[in-house]
């Protein structure tokens, strides 16, 4: 049977989205999506407190009057403002009597790897196991809950966001009294479903979106580095309605329409005196900003020429878009767009990565977190609340 059902809160420049839903047997299952229009920022460039908390509450509202459901608790995802990945490891006890390992002692090593890397600048989210040891060195991927050992030694990548950002978007949750199951940065989220479709080990990901996009770097199927740029469809658009001398509106629907095609075979042209391949080429010169972007993303980074990239989010809409982005990088590019029934927007990709990362083994189950909250003292690791 299904586990619980999660609510996911995806906070983005273009608005917040949420998602609930579950993962089981492999598979996404969305009983409700939900996405706000754009939200005005402060002066910082983060959502506007007032008006972001307005719109979660009004979201959260709707979502419990169509699925009756008691909606308490939510996997936030933040932007990666910030974002920084430090490999860590620790080491300790099983607490089991029989020394089996047991879920907790992944949350005790989580908790010393917290307190280790304490910075009073950042803070760490989330810590995403590599493999784990057990006492004779034994390597496991998978976590070996039940493995008899008097220890379980973890090595991890610790992703770790602003403390400016995560107190931010933290506030506008605790002001909705709003508990929190686990918490994620949108391109790791997005990462995590991505992988689970036979990704490439090693790829590049772009989240085009309307006001913003990602870029991030992938090895082992791990995010290693994400940038966030404020540089999105919005930007794109308005400099292709500058060089057809159109409205924004007009510029957008010929985007929808005709995208990067190539030429009509038959003699067209728009009531502007447009053709196809008018359109390509301005619509074209106008990526120039996202593709020197991408270029110095690749190169600051040194990946490999070979490394493919994988393509997500609304851009994914254009027309042909992943031939011209080939072309103009010299680089094989993937459109990553799968069907989820009650969630088609391209843009729910994170948000339904953080209801596959549910399902992790390393992962509590709500349930469990909620025992843990309730009745465990420890020191907290990063799938905890901290009041």
């Amino acid at each position: 049977m299904p586990g619980n059902n999660i609510t996911v809160v995806d906070f983005t420049l273009s608005g917040i989205r949420v998602i609930y839903g579950y993962f089981f047997q492999g598979k996404v299952y969305v009983l409700q999506s939900l996405e706000s229009s754009t939200l005005p920022l402060d002066e910082n460039g983060y959502l506007s407190s007032k008006e972001a908390t307005d719109v979660l509450n009004m979201l959260l509202t709707t979502l419990r009057e169509q699925t009756k459901a008691n909606v308490n608790t939510v996997i936030p995802l933040y932007p990666a403002n910030g974002f920084v990945v430090k490999q860590s490891a620790s080491t300790v006890a099983t607490i089991d009597p029989t020394s089996h390992i047991v879920q907790m002692d992944f949350i005790n090593c989580c908790s010393m790897i917290n307190k280790e890397n304490k910075d009073k600048s950042t803070k760490i989210i989330y810590n995403e196991p590599i493999k784990f040891y057990d006492d004779y060195r034994r390597e496991y991927s998978d976590f070996p809950i039940g493995v008899q050992s008097d220890h379980l030694s973890v090595k991890c990548y610790s992703h770790l966001i602003s403390i400016d950002v995560y107190e931010h978007y933290r506030s506008i949750l605790n002001s909705l009294n709003l508990n929190v199951y686990f918490e994620l940065v949108s391109p790791v989220a997005a990462s995590m479903f991505i992988n689970y479709f036979d990704a490439p080990n090693d790829y590049i990901a772009l989240d085009l979106e309307k006001e913003y996009i990602y870029l991030s770097h992938i090895s082992n199927h791990h995010v290693i580095d994400s940038k966030y740029i404020k540089y999105g469809l919005n930007h794109i658009t308005q400099t292709f309605a500058n060089k057809i001398s159109q409205s924004i509106e007009r510029a957008e629907e010929l985007i929808n329409l005709f995208g990067l095609s190539d030429d009509s075979p038959f003699k067209f042209q728009t009531e502007e005196k447009l053709s196809v391949a008018d359109i390509n080429l301005e619509l074209s010169h106008s990526f120039k900003t996202l593709i020197d972007y991408l270029n110095s993303y690749i190169s600051s980074n040194s990946i490999n020429n070979d490394t493919p990239l994988i393509l997500y989010g609304l851009g994914g809409n254009i027309l042909n878009i992943t031939s011209f982005l080939s072309q103009s990088l010299n680089k094989q590019v993937k459109l990553f767009s799968p069907i989820v029934i009650g969630a088609r927007s391209k843009s729910f990709v994170p948000a339904l990565g953080a209801l596959r990362a549910s399902e992790f083994k390393y992962q509590a189950s709500l349930t469990e977190s909620k025992k843990f909250e309730n009745n465990i003292n420890f020191t907290r690791g990063r799938f905890y609340r901290e009041d």
